[in-house]
C-alpha cells in the first residue's frame, strides 16, 4: 500500500469513528449497512482493508455527500437514520444544528452544564419570565 493509500484509509477511518459517535451502539450502524458489527470492528482495528467501495456504501446508506468519507471532516452533516419501524427517515436537523450539536458533544461535562443553565435562562427570558427565579 502506498503512502497516499495509507492516508486515505486513515481519513476514512477517522470519518467512520465520527459517524460512530452518533450511534449508541456500533450494531445500529452495522444494521443500517447490512453488515455484522464485527466487520466494523475489523475495519476499526485495521484487520480488513477500508476500501473506497465500502466508504461509498456507507455514504449511500447514510445519505452523505459523494466522497465525504475521503475528506478530512470535523463535523458530521445530518444523515438518514432508521426509525423504530426500521424505515429510513431523513434528518430532522439542519447542517448548522448538526455542527452545533457535534461541537457541544465535544465539550467537557462541566461546560455543557453551564451552557444548559444559560440556555434555560434565555428560554425563560424569551417567555417573559425572570430567568433567575426557580419554581
Amino acid at each position: 500500500m502506498s503512502d497516499v493509500d495509507d492516508v486515505q484509509a486513515s481519513v476514512r477511518l477517522n470519518n467512520l469513528e465520527l459517524i460512530l459517535t452518533t450511534f449508541e451502539q456500533q450494531k445500529e450502524l452495522a444494521a443500517m449497512l447490512e453488515v455484522e458489527p464485527s466487520y466494523l470492528s475489523r475495519i476499526k482495528n485495521k484487520n480488513v482493508k477500508f476500501s473506497r467501495g465500502k466508504a461509498a456504501e456507507i455514504e449511500s446508506a447514510l445519505g452523505l455527500p459523494y466522497r465525504w468519507m475521503e475528506q478530512v471532516n470535523a463535523v458530521l452533516p445530518a444523515f438518514r437514520s432508521r426509525g423504530d419501524s426500521g424505515a429510513v427517515r431523513e434528518p430532522e436537523t439542519s447542517y448548522e444544528e448538526q455542527v452545533l450539536l457535534t461541537a457541544y458533544r465535544g465539550l467537557p461535562e462541566q461546560v455543557r452544564k453551564a451552557l444548559n443553565v444559560l440556555i434555560a435562562n434565555l428560554s425563560h427570558q424569551k417567555k417573559g419570565l425572570d430567568p433567575w427565579m426557580t419554581s
